[in-house]
């Protein structure tokens, strides 16, 4: 039921890039790339058992979603090694397309937040790694 919601809920409107449900309960947002996790994140919030649903999962976006704590992930795109984490972390991931890598927005290369993680398996540790990166992201957008 959750899953189904929000799905729902980030297909129906095309300026939302995540969205959470759990029970009643519905978090959205319309920031793009890591932002909406990273300001949970901030927030202290957890999202222990909820689902949430996102435009794109790379392994960055799956190891912040462990530290959130999230039950299922949903996503049209998902790379492999976010699919890899999740599991590996107990997390359930359904997706459209499974594709081996997330490309940068100019589609000419890695996405730099998949390759600030690359070899970084420890959530914690990618969380650090992933904040300059989505900062200096914030500053072309």
């Amino acid at each position: 039921m959750d899953l189904s919601r929000a799905k729902q809920t980030l297909l129906e409107n095309d300026s939302l890039r995540f969205a959470a449900v759990k029970d009643c309960e519905i978090i959205t947002d319309t920031d793009y790339s890591l932002r909406p996790l990273l300001k949970l994140l901030d927030a202290h919030r957890t999202l222990a058992g909820f689902t949430a649903a996102d435009r794109v999962i790379g392994k960055g976006g799956a190891l912040l979603y462990v530290l959130l704590g999230v039950r299922t992930v949903y996503a049209p795109i998902m790379s492999r090694d976010a699919l890899e984490t999740l599991e590996r972390h107990g997390i359930n991931a359904d997706y459209e397309e499974l594709v081996p890598t997330i490309s940068n927005y100019a589609e000419t290369g890695i996405c730099p937040i998949e390759d600030a993680v690359s070899n970084i398996d420890d959530p914690l540790d990618a969380e650090s790694a992933i904040r300059p990166v989505v900062a200096g992201l914030a500053k072309v957008h």
